[in-house]
């Protein structure tokens, strides 16, 4: 239906539920024109759906917190300590090879036992829940605890999906859930593993506030960590069994970088992959694990450019970002729907 309204609307558009305006954009260059170039107006959280405020009361986390100081030091502390590229390439090179030795073990282990058929969705789930628990928490735990926490996650996800209605419909949703939602708690169980200096996300900024608040954050994170990058893996996977072309370029480039050597390719010799690299990013333009961006709300009446035309969005607006629809614009993208690596080799 939203590409229906684009094509005749244009890339941006408002539509209403209830009295409330939703701004839908479309578009890579509307994108960046409002995230990037007027970030701050467009930096607000509007308030969460029901379905998702009695799971954090005090609606403390990086997708709930109004934008301010509370915000900015939240994102900060993700940023600087798990997100950052030099220091978990510092700190987490183990535990990757570990989540790695896991999803590999698991695979053959399957295809033993189906007569070489495997279907790697679980897998993909188990080491990369496994990967994200450590960087969690800042300690790899062992791997039954691994797969509670993740069904946890699952299930919290299936009560907000269900009740999402209540934002939209609330006289006709159906009755509350509460009693379905569980506290969740940072596990005690570890495992003694030989790795150490994993900067979990609790330890900069959540020492003071309360066990309540540290779990909302620390869910928030795994839900953000987990199911997108699977499903990411998934989708590449997939196109790479469709595409033996280009699953012949990786393996031959890979090889004239790592030579003889045998096991897995070290984070430095990943900088000589462009090729793999590329594929990585039109993977992800193709398949996007994320229809929608977390919603904006803009702080103040903001003009915006658009087909040469000035289009106001007013204060308060909520603004949903279609980023499959940006991927597969036929004005942007020459073939939208293949797979085509060479087009991000070439950028």
């Amino acid at each position: 239906m939203l590409h229906r309204l684009r094509a005749k609307y244009g890339p941006i558009f408002t539509l209403y539920v209830g009295s409330r305006p939703v701004v839908f954009i479309m578009d890579g260059d509307l994108a960046h024109q409002s995230l990037m170039e007027r970030s701050e107006i467009f930096a607000d959280r509007p308030r969460p759906i029901l379905a998702t405020s009695d799971l954090n009361t005090n609606l403390l986390s990086i997708n709930n917190t109004s934008y301010g100081s509370v915000w900015r030091l939240l994102r900060r502390n993700l940023a600087s300590g798990v997100v950052n590229p030099c220091k978990a390439t510092k700190s987490s090179t183990q535990v990757q090879r570990m989540a790695l030795d896991i999803l590999l073990k698991s695979l053959k282990k399957e295809a033993e036992a189906n007569g070489g058929v495997v279907v790697p969705v679980h897998s993909i789930q188990h080491s990369v829940s496994f990967l994200m628990t450590a960087l969690c928490f800042g300690v790899a735990l062992d791997e039954d605890v691994v797969d509670k926490i993740k069904n946890v996650q699952m299930g919290l996800l299936s009560i907000v999906d269900n009740r999402y209605a209540l934002n939209l419909l609330p006289k006709v949703a159906p009755a509350r859930e509460g009693d379905q939602i569980e506290s969740i708690s940072t596990p005690s169980q570890t495992s003694q593993s030989p790795w150490d200096g994993v900067t979990g996300t609790t330890t900069t900024v959540l020492r003071e506030l309360s066990e309540e608040d540290i779990v909302s954050f620390c869910s928030e994170f795994l839900d953000g960590s987990i199911w997108a990058p699977c499903a990411a893996f998934e989708w590449i996977m997939a196109r790479l069994v469709m595409h033996q072309d280009i699953q012949e370029k990786l393996k031959k480039e890979i090889r004239s970088v790592m030579g003889d050597k045998k096991g897995q390719v070290d984070v430095e010799e990943l900088q000589s992959m462009p090729y793999l690299k590329a594929v990585i990013f039109e993977a992800l333009r193709r398949h996007n694990p994320a229809h929608f961006l977390i919603p904006h709300r803009v702080k103040e009446d903001v003009m915006i450019m658009a087909d040469h035309h000035e289009y106001l969005i007013p204060k308060g607006a909520v603004v949903n970002y279609l980023v499959t629809s940006v991927g597969l614009d036929a004005s942007v993208w020459e073939e939208p729907l293949e797979l085509v690596g060479e087009v991000h080799a070439r950028r």
